[in-house]
Protein backbone atom coordinates (compact mmCIF):
# COMPACT_ATOMS: atom_id res chain seq x y z
CA UNK A 1 0.00 0.00 0.00
CA UNK A 2 1.05 3.59 -0.68
CA UNK A 3 -0.21 6.55 1.31
CA UNK A 4 0.10 10.21 0.33
CA UNK A 5 1.58 12.51 2.94
CA UNK A 6 1.04 15.96 1.39
CA UNK A 7 -2.36 17.65 1.56
CA UNK A 8 -2.65 21.42 1.12
CA UNK A 9 -5.80 23.49 1.57
CA UNK A 10 -4.48 26.36 -0.58
CA UNK A 11 -3.41 24.39 -3.66
CA UNK A 12 -3.96 21.29 -5.74
CA UNK A 13 -0.81 19.28 -6.31
CA UNK A 14 -0.01 16.37 -8.58
CA UNK A 15 2.83 13.90 -8.44
CA UNK A 16 5.25 13.83 -11.38
CA UNK A 17 8.69 12.48 -12.22
CA UNK A 18 11.59 14.87 -12.83
CA UNK A 19 13.02 14.55 -16.33
CA UNK A 20 15.47 16.50 -18.42
CA UNK A 21 19.10 16.97 -17.44
CA UNK A 22 18.77 19.67 -14.75
CA UNK A 23 17.56 19.39 -11.15
CA UNK A 24 14.15 20.88 -10.37
CA UNK A 25 14.17 23.12 -7.28
CA UNK A 26 11.04 24.14 -5.37
CA UNK A 27 9.37 27.14 -7.03
CA UNK A 28 10.58 26.33 -10.56
CA UNK A 29 8.12 26.44 -13.46
CA UNK A 30 7.91 23.04 -15.14
CA UNK A 31 6.64 21.81 -18.48
CA UNK A 32 5.34 18.37 -19.40
CA UNK A 33 7.59 16.26 -21.62
CA UNK A 34 5.86 12.87 -21.54
CA UNK A 35 4.82 10.04 -19.31
CA UNK A 36 6.80 8.08 -16.72
CA UNK A 37 6.15 4.73 -15.07
CA UNK A 38 3.62 4.48 -12.27
CA UNK A 39 4.61 4.38 -8.61
CA UNK A 40 5.32 0.78 -7.59
CA UNK A 41 2.00 -0.88 -6.80
CA UNK A 42 -0.08 1.66 -8.77
CA UNK A 43 -1.58 1.51 -12.27
CA UNK A 44 -1.69 5.16 -13.34
CA UNK A 45 1.36 6.52 -15.12
CA UNK A 46 2.80 9.84 -13.96
CA UNK A 47 3.63 12.95 -15.93
CA UNK A 48 7.31 13.55 -16.62
CA UNK A 49 8.36 17.20 -16.27
CA UNK A 50 11.44 19.35 -16.79
CA UNK A 51 12.35 22.98 -16.19
CA UNK A 52 10.30 25.23 -18.46
CA UNK A 53 12.36 27.15 -21.00
CA UNK A 54 11.65 30.51 -22.61
CA UNK A 55 9.95 28.81 -25.56
CA UNK A 56 7.85 26.49 -23.36
CA UNK A 57 4.36 25.97 -24.63
CA UNK A 58 3.13 23.39 -22.17
CA UNK A 59 3.82 24.71 -18.66
CA UNK A 60 1.89 22.51 -16.24
CA UNK A 61 2.71 24.02 -12.87
CA UNK A 62 5.19 24.99 -10.19
CA UNK A 63 7.51 22.50 -8.51
CA UNK A 64 6.63 22.12 -4.85
CA UNK A 65 9.08 19.70 -3.30
CA UNK A 66 11.05 16.59 -4.03
CA UNK A 67 9.09 13.53 -2.92
CA UNK A 68 10.44 10.20 -1.72
CA UNK A 69 8.90 6.82 -0.94
CA UNK A 70 9.86 5.88 2.62
CA UNK A 71 8.89 2.79 4.62
CA UNK A 72 6.33 3.15 7.38
CA UNK A 73 7.50 2.71 10.96
CA UNK A 74 5.47 -0.47 11.62
CA UNK A 75 7.76 -2.40 9.26
CA UNK A 76 5.14 -4.42 7.34
CA UNK A 77 6.45 -3.26 3.95
CA UNK A 78 4.05 -0.36 3.40
CA UNK A 79 5.51 2.88 2.08
CA UNK A 80 4.50 6.51 2.36
CA UNK A 81 5.26 9.35 -0.02
CA UNK A 82 6.81 12.29 1.89
CA UNK A 83 8.44 15.61 1.09
CA UNK A 84 12.22 15.43 1.03
CA UNK A 85 14.75 18.27 1.20
CA UNK A 86 16.63 19.52 -1.85
CA UNK A 87 16.01 19.71 -5.56
CA UNK A 88 14.50 16.79 -7.48
CA UNK A 89 17.14 15.10 -9.63
CA UNK A 90 16.17 13.41 -12.93
CA UNK A 91 14.16 10.31 -12.01
CA UNK A 92 13.00 11.63 -8.61
CA UNK A 93 9.36 12.20 -7.75
CA UNK A 94 8.32 15.85 -7.49
CA UNK A 95 5.08 17.49 -6.28
CA UNK A 96 3.68 19.95 -8.83
CA UNK A 97 1.24 22.71 -7.85
CA UNK A 98 -1.26 22.99 -10.69
CA UNK A 99 -3.92 25.15 -9.05
CA UNK A 100 -3.82 27.59 -6.17
CA UNK A 101 -1.11 29.38 -4.23
CA UNK A 102 2.55 28.63 -4.97
CA UNK A 103 5.88 30.31 -4.34
CA UNK A 104 7.56 30.88 -7.69
CA UNK A 105 11.21 31.48 -8.55
CA UNK A 106 11.56 34.83 -10.32
CA UNK A 107 14.01 35.71 -13.06
CA UNK A 108 16.90 37.83 -11.72
CA UNK A 109 16.24 41.55 -12.07
CA UNK A 110 12.45 41.22 -12.27
CA UNK A 111 10.18 43.18 -9.95
CA UNK A 112 6.89 41.36 -9.45
CA UNK A 113 3.85 43.13 -8.00
CA UNK A 114 0.93 41.36 -6.28
CA UNK A 115 -1.72 40.35 -8.80
CA UNK A 116 0.59 40.62 -11.81
CA UNK A 117 0.38 37.91 -14.48
CA UNK A 118 3.49 35.80 -14.90
CA UNK A 119 5.04 33.98 -17.85
CA UNK A 120 8.16 31.86 -18.31
CA UNK A 121 11.27 34.02 -18.21
CA UNK A 122 14.55 33.71 -20.09
CA UNK A 123 16.20 31.68 -17.31
CA UNK A 124 15.02 28.01 -17.22
CA UNK A 125 12.28 27.45 -14.64
CA UNK A 126 12.05 31.13 -13.70
CA UNK A 127 9.09 33.49 -14.08
CA UNK A 128 8.89 37.10 -15.18
CA UNK A 129 6.06 39.61 -15.39
CA UNK A 130 3.89 39.52 -18.50
CA UNK A 131 4.90 42.42 -20.69
CA UNK A 132 2.29 44.34 -22.62
CA UNK A 133 2.66 46.78 -25.46
CA UNK A 134 0.15 49.52 -26.14
CA UNK A 135 -0.43 50.20 -29.81
CA UNK A 136 -2.11 53.41 -30.88
CA UNK A 137 -3.09 54.76 -34.26
CA UNK A 138 -1.51 57.97 -35.43
CA UNK A 139 -3.92 60.91 -35.53
CA UNK A 140 -5.35 61.57 -39.00
CA UNK A 141 -4.03 58.33 -40.48
CA UNK A 142 -6.05 57.30 -43.51
CA UNK A 143 -6.47 54.26 -45.69
CA UNK A 144 -7.45 54.69 -49.33
CA UNK A 145 -8.09 58.38 -48.70
CA UNK A 146 -10.70 57.81 -45.99
CA UNK A 147 -10.27 58.08 -42.24
CA UNK A 148 -9.37 54.65 -40.81
CA UNK A 149 -12.37 54.69 -38.44
CA UNK A 150 -14.77 54.66 -41.38
CA UNK A 151 -13.76 51.07 -42.14
CA UNK A 152 -15.25 49.92 -38.83
CA UNK A 153 -18.84 51.05 -39.39
CA UNK A 154 -20.09 47.57 -40.30
CA UNK A 155 -21.62 45.67 -37.35
CA UNK A 156 -19.40 42.89 -36.06
CA UNK A 157 -20.51 39.65 -34.44
CA UNK A 158 -19.73 39.13 -30.77
CA UNK A 159 -20.74 36.37 -28.38
CA UNK A 160 -22.79 37.06 -25.30
CA UNK A 161 -21.22 35.87 -22.07
CA UNK A 162 -21.79 32.11 -22.15
CA UNK A 163 -19.64 29.02 -21.86
CA UNK A 164 -20.64 26.94 -24.84
CA UNK A 165 -21.81 27.75 -28.33
CA UNK A 166 -23.93 24.58 -28.25
CA UNK A 167 -26.16 25.60 -25.35
CA UNK A 168 -29.43 27.35 -26.11
CA UNK A 169 -28.47 30.39 -24.05
CA UNK A 170 -25.54 31.28 -26.33
CA UNK A 171 -26.50 33.57 -29.13
CA UNK A 172 -24.48 35.90 -31.25
CA UNK A 173 -25.31 39.54 -30.79
CA UNK A 174 -24.50 42.37 -33.15
CA UNK A 175 -22.47 45.18 -31.73
CA UNK A 176 -21.65 48.44 -33.40
CA UNK A 177 -17.94 49.08 -33.69
CA UNK A 178 -16.61 52.38 -32.36
CA UNK A 179 -16.62 55.28 -34.84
Amino acid sequence: DIQAGNVFLSAQTLLAVAGGDQPIAPGALVEAVGLADAIPGADDRLAQVRLAGAAAGNVVGVAGSRMALTPLADGDGDQVLRSAPGAAQPGDYVAITVLGVAQVQVQPGEAIQPGQRLVVGDAPGRARALRTVQVSRASGWTRAGRPWASHWKRPRMAWSGCWSTRSRGCRATKQKAPG
